[in-house]
């Protein structure tokens, strides 16, 4: 079991699980347009599910070529806003995650899927 997470309550624990292995299911390679609008279209329904306003839309990059991007609004933080930067892309095509002795072996847990879950 990671550090830390002995102290989550078990359905908290549980669902970012979920949702972490469902996002590293998904195949995100660096320039698969198509994997990383799924992997956005994902995350925007889970910060729907939690009240936020998410969209994935598309912009382009220095070269040009159209890039799924995912924003999300929610309310203001009192007086001030809360910025969330991250990709959603992996240099790899997926790998078939699985659980091994409490540890998720996957193509992007930590960079960025991980986060993204989070």
């Amino acid at each position: 079991m990671p550090k830390g997470a002995e102290d989550l309550p078990g359905e908290i624990l549980e669902s970012a699980t979920g949702l972490l292995v469902d996002l590293c299911t998904m195949s995100s390679a660096s320039g698969d347009h198509e994997g990383i609008r799924q992997v956005a279209s994902r995350v925007a329904a889970e910060l729907a599910r939690r009240g936020l306003s998410a969209e994935v839309g598309t912009e382009s990059d220095e070269d040009n070529k159209p890039q799924p991007v995912l924003i999300a609004c929610g309310p203001k933080a009192g007086e001030h806003y809360l910025l969330l930067v991250g990709h959603m892309d992996t240099v790899l095509d997926a790998a078939p995650p699985r659980i091994e002795y409490d540890r998720l072996i996957a193509t992007g847990p930590l960079d960025m899927k991980g986060g993204l879950a989070m």
